[in-house]
């Protein structure tokens, strides 16, 4: 994947989500920061402005436990969308378990980050028992598989009746579905024959900033197997 990031500079770093078979880019997820330093609300919305014509991927920002706990956090993103005119559900905030499901102040942030106009992202999904008692409560928008769910896929009867079975609980909760942690070729092919049509994974590059004249997944050759 290559990125070229004409001026003022993409702050972030990113990775696709792709669509199967096509590979297709349909939107980024926020990577690891350099540093371990925290990805703002800020700099996510800035870099979507530099997109083409307003640009048209919605990103995913994963937040922490602390920064989902900000009172400040409603206002900081309804100031952030409306000062880089990001449209709703351009940038969807990213929760995990980890972040404590059961705490007031998560749970009120969720439902003000949907009031604010960005979408709910649940990452980590069918690592924890909580994860199915969390979507029928939780304002949620898609769903991110776990990606030890899919180290053997290719080769694990079980792995494919779990996903499959994910997949199925997703759909019928009219959740959108993204598996990461995808590796290889063959998990594709599976992935693909379950009717899963999102994926992610270090298959489809390595994170990179973001650019303003498109964006490119080509396969890493050395994982296609």
């Amino acid at each position: 994947m290559t990125f070229l990031v004409p001026p003022p500079l993409a702050r972030l770093l990113y990775r696709p989500i792709v669509e199967l078979p096509g590979l297709s880019t349909r939107a980024l997820i926020v990577a690891p920061q350099p540093g371990g330093d925290e990805p703002s609300l800020e700099h996510a919305c800035a870099d979507l402005a530099l997109q083409p014509g307003g640009g048209s991927l919605p990103a995913v920002l994963p937040l922490s436990r602390s920064q989902w706990r900000d009172p400040a956090l409603p206002k900081r993103l309804a100031d952030a969308l409306g000062t880089h005119g990001i449209a709703r559900g351009r940038l969807q905030l990213a929760v995990t378990e980890s972040v404590g499901l059961e705490d007031d102040l998560a749970m009120a942030a969720l439902d003000a980050a949907h009031e604010a106009g960005a979408g709910v992202v649940l990452m980590a999904f069918g690592s924890g028992l909580t994860s199915l008692a969390s979507l029928d409560r939780l304002p949620l928008d898609e769903v991110m598989l776990d990606p030890g769910l899919v180290t053997q896929l290719a080769d694990s009867a079980y792995q494919r009746a779990l996903v499959s079975a994910l997949a199925t609980v997703a759909a019928s909760l009219e959740l959108r579905l993204t598996v990461d942690g995808v590796q290889t070729h063959r998990q594709t092919l599976a992935l693909a024959e379950l009717g899963c049509s999102r994926a992610a994974g270090p298959l489809f590059g390595s994170p990179h900033r973001l650019h303003a004249q498109g964006v490119s997944t080509p396969i890493d050759p050395t994982l296609q197997h």
